[in-house]
């Protein structure tokens, strides 16, 4: 085979191709042979597309590796969320396991300290053990009784004024009901022993010598309280011996103190203190009636004049409230006169006390020289002995504590107290309006000095002229009747009253004594005994204290001139669900007074009585009576009348199972005039047109009935409905609409004959008044 030259460049050529026939040799022959380059580039790119398929190769491998990878990630993931979950059972069940670990220490921790107090509880038994046989060791026996002491009281039971077997006496201590009547009638309730036996320190005596055990305790052994001492003292086993020998311990040194302690009270007393109630009354300087604090009279009285409403008195309120309040206080004759509070000494005027109570800072800066103000004459003569407090205000001149003295408070801090206090949603759920801030304003004037002027307004004005009462009315006030500003206190009190408590309460009388038409019991066969009460009627504002205390310091002590002795009474009032007082104090001028106020007109009804010392203490039962309507009622009194006028007539027609239908034109003026102002109806031509108005729609609604076309809809059969028909016929012959009754009652015959079809009816076909039909479309 021949050998084939080389391509210039150094190439071989390619070899021939082996082809059958001629023509594939000519063929091959006559095709280009490829360069040499080209053979290379060829070869590399074989080369490349080897490197390529290697390298998709590994990609693609690796694409798998990643596609593990992810799927090992979200197993892991997976994991991760089951071991989460698992974490949060553990932390859920962790948490229960230290709440009742908590529990079970609490409950450990509790019966430690029962487990104390049975240790502590030992070693007081123990003690009182030792104290006892120590109290027992040192007993005495009884003691002998002196032939003196035989002979005192054999003298004691024949006194001089010793009463006959069967008379009443205090031997004979179960006396017919007519004789202790006829005793009281003539010389009011007899002293007691028993009574006055507890005004001495008797009782303090055998409390100390039961509690003497507890005395000798060291200071660091644990003291029982008194009740449980006495407690366990009577229910353990010797109690009563036990008891015994603590009231005979050392000597019977009990009852010589009982003894040398009544026979000094007894010396005290001597003459001096009268051996009945009424006789100690009688020893006070003035009547009650004098001052007008209670008025005599029984049940019948104050169901009668003292029982008047506030507007009888004094006049109704104006519409504009807080105006009128203002220019009753600071333009009135006695707004700038002088007067002296006789609880505190404090000297004041009207206007001075409004901006004490309504503005403080604003009464100081623009509206007030009290200087000036107070340097007048006051009521009663004299010059005004001005002392002014830190605050600018007059301050009180009597002895009273600093601390106790009043303050100027800003009207938005008592309401911001009032809303803290949650009066208003009290008063809504007793089903009474919230309090305005007239009656708030005029509340808290009540409880500083104006409460002498409002209660002489009340008093002088219900007594009337040519009284002393109307005569204190006329100095102090000048005829000024603060018509508006009662108006507003009586509705506070009326409204605070509704959620009060019913308790005891107390009031200091000043200078006077209980009345003798409160001891004497009226004549046998008179009207006044078939009423068998005692008792008065207070004709101002009330006020009483839940501090005994505090009622027992204001009643003034009235030296008798005979002896010398001092002589105080106090009222002590019992209240009950219908007569509850208003609580003031959290508004109040002075809040320690703990003062409850009561409406004009309270009755006062003697329970009985008792002597405490030198102290009267009368009880008395409260009766609230008179009007019941707040201020927001007596303004709008025309409105709600006019109102009321329209329910009256729709609900006596609903009762009568009158058509609905019939009653359409009332309804929607009923609607309408509830949108009216009160304003609207204090017009006197308004209010009667609006009356007007009611009375037609009334017998328009009426005339209605008449017409068959008002019976179509009403359900139930013929006989039903002729029955309804009746009941509203019965009705209008009530009302004075016999026309109408008469159609009625032949619709009704009709409906029967007609098997429950009406006959056409036309005005005057049935008798009704042409007039009273309206034109029906």
């Amino acid at each position: 085979m021949p050998k084939v030259a080389p391509a210039p460049g150094g190439h071989r050529a390619a070899p021939a191709l082996k082809g059958k026939g001629k023509k594939g040799e000519a063929a091959h022959r006559d095709a280009p042979s490829p360069p040499v380059g080209d053979i290379s580039v060829l070869r590399k790119t074989e080369e490349l597309s080897a490197m390529l398929r290697l390298r998709s190769e590994e990609l693609n491998a690796r694409d798998n590796d990643l596609t593990a990878c992810g799927e090992q990630i979200e197993h892991l993931e997976k994991h991760a969320e089951r071991l989460k979950l698992e974490r949060d059972d553990f932390a859920r069940h962790l948490g229960t396991r230290t709440l009742e670990l908590e529990k079970l220490q609490a409950e450990f921790d509790q019966l430690s300290e029962k487990h104390a107090a049975l240790r502590l509880e030992f070693t007081r038994v123990r003690t009182e053990n030792e104290t006892y046989a120590r109290i027992i060791e040192r007993t005495p026996g009884i003691m002998p009784i002196p032939e003196a002491s035989i002979q005192a009281i054999r003298r004691a039971t024949h006194a001089k004024d010793a009463v006959k077997p069967g008379s009443g006496s205090a031997r004979s201590p179960a006396r017919t009901a007519d004789a202790g009547h006829a005793e009281e009638e003539l010389s009011g309730p007899p002293w007691r022993l028993q009574t006055w036996l507890g005004t001495t320190r008797l009782l303090s005596l055998v409390s100390e010598a039961l509690l003497q055990p507890l005395g000798e305790l060291h200071p660091s052994d644990p003291m029982p309280t008194e009740l449980s001492f006495v407690r366990t003292l009577a229910s353990s086993n010797g109690g009563y011996d036990a008891l015994l020998q603590l009231l005979s311990f050392n000597e019977l040194q009990l009852l010589k103190d009982v003894a040398r302690a009544i026979h000094r009270d007894l010396l005290r007393m001597g003459d001096r203190v009268p051996p009945r109630q009424n006789e100690v009354c009688g020893k006070y300087v003035a009547l009650l009636e004098s001052d007008g604090t209670l008025t005599p009279g029984t049940e019948r009285a104050a169901k009668g004049s003292k029982g008047r409403r506030l507007e009888s008195v004094i006049g109704p309120p104006e519409k504009r409230v807080l105006e009128t309040m203002l220019a009753e206080h600071c333009e009135a004759s006695d707004a700038a006169m002088p007067f002296v509070d006789a609880t505190y000494l404090v000297t004041t005027t009207s206007r001075i006390e409004w901006w004490f109570v309504v503005d403080p800072a604003e009464g100081l800066s623009k509206q007030l020289d009290i200087k000036t103000e107070l340097s007048g004459e006051v009521v009663g003569g004299g010059r005004a002995v001005v002392r002014l407090g830190p605050s600018g205000y007059p301050q009180e001149a009597g002895l009273v504590a600093p601390d106790r003295m009043r303050q100027p408070r800003s009207l938005q801090s008592i309401l911001g107290e009032m809303r803290q206090l949650g009066l208003s949603g009290r008063l809504r759920a007793a089903g009474v309006e919230p309090l305005l801030d007239a009656e708030v304003i005029a509340a808290r004037l009540y409880t500083g000095p104006m409460h002498a002027k409002y209660n002489a307004v009340l008093r002088g004005r219900i007594e009337g002229e040519g009284t002393g009462a109307h005569d204190a009315f006329m100095a102090l006030c000048r005829g000024n009747p603060y018509t508006t500003s009662l108006h507003a206190l009586r509705s506070a009190v009326l409204k605070l009253s509704q959620i009060g408590t019913a308790h005891t309460v107390y009031r200091g009388v000043s200078s006077s004594s209980v009345p003798h038409w409160l001891w004497k019991r009226p004549a046998a066969g008179t009207k006044e005994s078939e009423e068998a009460s005692r008792g008065g009627i207070e004709l101002g504002f009330l006020s009483a204290t839940t501090d005994a205390e505090q009622a027992m310091k204001y009643a003034s002590e009235a030296v008798d001139a005979a002896d010398g002795s001092a002589k105080r009474m106090v009222l002590e009032l019992h209240t009950g669900l219908t007569s509850r007082g208003a609580e003031l104090s959290w508004l109040s001028q002075y809040p320690h007074e703990r003062e409850t106020c009561f409406v004009p007109g309270t009755a006062h009804e003697l329970l009985g009585s008792r002597v405490d010392g030198t102290c009267v203490i009368v009880e008395l039962q409260l009766a609230v009576q008179g009007e019941t309507e707040t201020l927001q009622e007596i303004l709008t009194r025309l409105k709600r009348s006019h109102l009321l006028l329209i329910d009256t007539y729709l609900d006596d027609m609903k009762s009568c199972e009158v058509p609905e239908k019939a009653l359409g034109r009332l309804r929607a003026l009923a609607n309408t005039h509830k949108r009216y102002e009160q304003s609207y109806y204090n017009n006197p031509e308004k209010f009667g047109a609006s009356t007007s108005a009611a009375v037609d729609a009334q017998r328009q609604a009426l005339s209605r009935l008449a017409h068959p076309s008002t019976w179509e809809e009403v359900i139930g059969d013929p006989a039903e409905k002729a029955r309804k028909m009746e009941k509203a016929a019965a009705y209008c012959r009530r009302v004075g609409r016999g026309d109408v009754a008469s159609a009625l009652h032949n619709l009704a015959n009709t409906l029967g004959k007609t098997g429950g079809k009406f006959k056409v009816w036309r005005p005057g076909g049935n008798r009704v008044d042409p007039a009273g039909v309206p034109t029906l479309a």
